[in-house]
């Protein structure tokens, strides 16, 4: 879902959204530096990335994330075998 959604998933969060309003948590979110992504254990499957105009950084509180695309993995990616 990229530029131009304006779905929510859990019925509040979407393109916009802060990382730290859809998991508060800061240790929960990874950072896929190859994939310039982020995904938090709280929402498996579920790939977001920043605005155009936002630098990649650990998730902190201190700094704001606005999502500017989401995608949904494949079950492979992040299902235990």
């Amino acid at each position: 879902m990229f530029r131009g959604f304006e779905g929510k998933f859990l019925t509040q969060y979407g393109i916009g959204n802060d990382l730290l309003e859809i998991d508060p948590n800061p240790k929960n979110w990874s950072v896929d530096w190859e994939a310039s992504c982020y995904s938090s254990k709280s929402h498996k499957g579920i790939i977001f990335g920043l605005e155009e105009d936002v630098t990649m950084n650990e998730v902190n509180k201190g700094k704001e994330f606005p999502v500017g695309w989401i995608c949904i993995a494949h079950p492979s990616k992040y299902e235990e075998n």
